[in-house]
């Protein structure tokens, strides 16, 4: 998350940086499956599978956009995945 967070500060300026976003998003998407097979925390059960999803499309779309160099994009899913989290 923290590598992603940087990644995403700004729009990047060359194929390093447009990598960086991607294979975050990429490991954070596929995070979220696993953690979504765990059992989760017994206050949090209600919300965990749901939680990991909203992770999981936030993720791909980030993915998605990072591809075709959308920076808004990129912001707007990373925003998407960020709440998937805090629903948590």
């Amino acid at each position: 998350f923290n590598n992603l967070k940087k990644s995403v500060a700004k729009e990047p300026a060359d194929k390093a940086g447009w990598t960086s976003i991607k294979s975050g998003a990429l490991i954070l998407a596929e995070t979220s499956i696993l953690l979504a097979e765990r059992a989760p925390p017994e206050n949090k059960s209600s919300t965990w599978k749901e939680s990991s999803e909203l992770v999981y499309q936030g993720g791909s779309s980030l993915y998605q956009a990072a591809r075709k160099k959308d920076f808004g994009g990129v912001q707007k899913h990373f925003g998407a995945m960020i709440n998937g989290c805090k629903k948590s």
